[in-house]
């Protein structure tokens, strides 16, 4: 989990500090947290919350989730947030992704690559500064959600934790290219190699 950010997704879910217990509505509201704006239909929103559970009752079993995420948010005193009813059992939050650490996380290690290619690796490195201790460990859930192999919420899971790979090794290279120092050696300074 990320601190600093009014919503953590990366390996749990926080809501301005506080854990938010692994529940059906945690799950659904992890799934609409991933794709904040966007609509996700009935069948996504039950796999993402009965992955473990598949269950017959349809999607209805997601309106009676309903209040309990909205209370989650509103005990955490998460501003500007709305979550809309699509129909069909089809739900959208509407939120600034901003205010979620997987999405802050990404915007920086984008400009990062662009400062790199512009050639301030100076500034590209302190960009990344900020977020390389955000991933101490591996990325294993987004929320509470912890899907299968075979579920369509793996593929998030695995794009943050490409995420983190990328951002840790785009922020050791802007290093590497600042320092006079030859790769072995800066690879035993940070003891990744004997």
């Amino acid at each position: 989990m990320t601190d600093g950010y009014p919503i953590s997704l990366i390996n749990g879910l926080r809501i301005q500090g506080d854990s938010i217990p692994d529940t059906k509505a945690s799950r659904i509201l992890s799934a609409l947290l991933l794709k904040p704006n966007e609509v996700l239909d009935g069948e996504s929103l039950i796999e993402a919350g009965w992955y473990d559970d598949r269950v017959a009752g349809g999607t209805e079993k997601i309106r009676g989730n309903r209040p309990r995420m909205l209370k989650y948010l509103a005990n955490a005193g998460v501003e500007s947030c709305e979550l809309k009813a699509r129909g069909g059992g089809s739900y959208e939050l509407q939120i600034d992704p901003g205010q979620i650490d997987v999405f802050d996380i990404l915007d920086r290690v984008e400009r990062a690559a662009e400062l790199q290619v512009d050639g301030s690796v100076v500034a590209a490195a302190r960009e990344l500064e900020r977020i390389v201790p955000l991933f101490r460990s591996d990325i294993k859930s987004l929320g509470t959600i912890k899907p299968p192999a075979d579920s369509i919420w793996a593929d998030s899971v695995a794009e943050v934790a490409h995420l983190r790979v990328r951002c840790l090794q785009d922020y050791f290279l802007c290093v590497f290219e600042e320092t006079d120092c030859e790769l072995e050696n800066l690879l035993r300074a940070l003891s990744v190699t004997d």
